[in-house]
């Protein structure tokens, strides 16, 4: 009896003795598979969970700054590139001002102006009426009521030679006139208008060239100015002929009558 309950202490030693080492290598076992998962989870990103605005939240392994934590940026910002004076100051730099002028603007227009109208070939314009004053002698002057004065200084007969397009040679009269400005305004002298006709309401044909030398340029107040006009004589020409002198559109007519000596 005694050998059978030696030989039975033995084995139940063995056997938690087995028993023990197998405990042992489960501990280690576990110890190294923690390990893992706890190297794994510090190198890994943490789960994504959905932020107070809607969007998911992504956590970063960025270690935080010495200041404060560290804080990610929303999804989709872009980082801002304005220098460090711009965001010291609070301004946007995309947003420029534009220096002011010193030139103030017009100003508005409040009165409205009415578009100019265009006149049309059915358009009647009325007759501008002209003074025609009674003829005097070629020796006489002639005022014109405006204060300007006119004379015939000489009356030739001349034989005229025609040179310019429409011009006849023959038997003419040369008239030498004289204008005095006795107004307060200077007068237009390429205004004056010098035609003759004879009894029978006959043109005369102008000549242009030597002798005749016509009115030009300015008439200054209180002074007196001389030109020559030709006049070819028509071949029924009746006497006596009779000169018209006008210095604008608008002052009277006056009328020099008689025949060269």
């Amino acid at each position: 009896m005694s050998r059978a309950g030696s030989t039975g202490r033995p084995r139940r030693r063995a056997t938690g003795l087995l028993a023990g080492a197998l405990a042992a290598a489960v501990v280690l076992v576990g110890c190294s598979t923690g390990g893992d998962r706890t190297t794994e989870s510090a190198v890994t990103p943490a789960s994504v969970a959905p932020s107070s605005s809607g969007q998911p939240a992504v956590a970063t392994d960025q270690p935080a700054s010495d200041t404060g934590s560290y804080e990610p940026a929303e999804p989709g910002a872009t980082p801002s590139s304005a220098p460090d004076g711009a965001a010291a100051s609070g301004t946007d730099p995309s947003t420029t001002t534009a220096p002011e002028s010193s030139t103030p603007a017009p100003p508005v227009a409040t009165q409205p102006v009415a578009p100019p109208t265009a006149g049309n070939i059915d358009q009647t314009v009325a007759d501008q009426p002209v003074t025609t004053l009674p003829p005097v002698p070629v020796d006489q002057a002639a005022d014109f009521g405006t204060g300007v004065t006119a004379a015939v200084e000489s009356l030739q007969r001349i034989d005229a030679v025609g040179r310019g397009p429409g011009e006849q040679s023959g038997p003419a009269l040369s008239y030498q006139l004289s204008l005095t400005n006795g107004t307060q305004v200077p007068l237009d002298l390429s205004l004056v208008s010098v035609n003759v006709q004879d009894a029978a309401g006959t043109p005369f044909s102008p000549i242009d060239n030597d002798p005749a030398v016509p009115f030009t340029g300015t008439l200054a107040p209180g002074q007196t100015v001389s030109a020559t006009y030709v006049f070819t004589l028509p071949s029924d020409y009746t006497a006596p002929a009779t000169l018209s002198l006008a210095y604008s559109a608008s002052a009277p007519i006056v009328l020099f009558a008689g025949d060269a000596q």
